[in-house]
């Protein structure tokens, strides 16, 4: 079986950006931004992870695939425009064009940590807690994942299955955090702004991602209800 024509390419592009997420950045808005090819990274690395996850899916795939897809599509370009307003409050110059052709550059590496996070989760919560596994999964297919979250995380927490699970979730927030802190130099020559201007546009940007991604999760557990 031939590989897809788009899938070589891919794989050259994630290494480059794994290896080199500044450069990387820099080329690729160095001339006129191609965004449609950010688009169709972060797609690619969308529909990679989202199969990763097929054999954990209950419901119905095309429903799970829509309310993933529709998820990821508001997420991602949200926190690429709160990104480049972060930068406009500092005065920054560059496009939000521009700005999301990064931002949808790593947020395709983000796909594989939040990802693999979420797996890693779920594997160790199978391994040392399947009840408590069980209760959760029935509640986020019951739409009431949220509600669960909030009301019984003291219970949650006495056991230690889940506080190893939420453990795994820690270091992958801890990766993500590393991985745009990495690469958010890449912003500053883009929007022609010294290190404190960049440290104050992070701190805006960042203020504003909590509820971005606060938000989306309210929406997809009322989709998936």
């Amino acid at each position: 079986m031939k590989c897809p024509p788009r899938f070589p390419e891919y794989f050259r592009e994630l290494l480059e950006l794994l290896t080199g997420p500044k450069a990387f950045a820099a080329r690729r808005v160095a001339h006129k931004p191609r965004i449609e090819k950010a688009m169709l990274f972060l797609a690619v690395s969308f529909a990679i992870t989202w199969v990763l996850k097929v054999p954990l899916l209950r419901g119905d795939l095309w429903l799970e695939l829509g309310t993933d897809t529709v998820s990821a599509l508001v997420i991602w370009v949200a926190v690429g425009v709160v990104t480049w307003l972060g930068w406009r409050c500092v005065g920054g110059r560059g496009s939000l064009q521009g700005t999301l052709l990064i931002s949808f550059y790593y947020a395709g590496v983000l796909q594989f940590i939040q990802t693999f996070s979420y797996l890693g989760f779920l594997g160790m919560l199978r391994a040392t807690d399947p009840a408590i596994l069980a209760e959760l999964m029935e509640a986020v297919y019951s739409g009431k994942g949220l509600p669960l979250a909030l009301q019984a995380s003291g219970r949650l927490h006495q056991s230690l299955g889940y506080r190893l699970s939420e453990g795994v979730m820690l270091l992958g927030a801890a990766a993500a955090l590393a991985w745009v802190l990495t690469g958010w130099g890449a912003y500053r020559p883009f929007h022609r702004r010294g290190r404190f201007q960049s440290m104050l546009a992070f701190v805006v940007a960042a203020l504003c991602w909590v509820p971005v991604w606060a938000l989306t999760l309210v929406l997809a557990n009322a989709l998936l209800k």
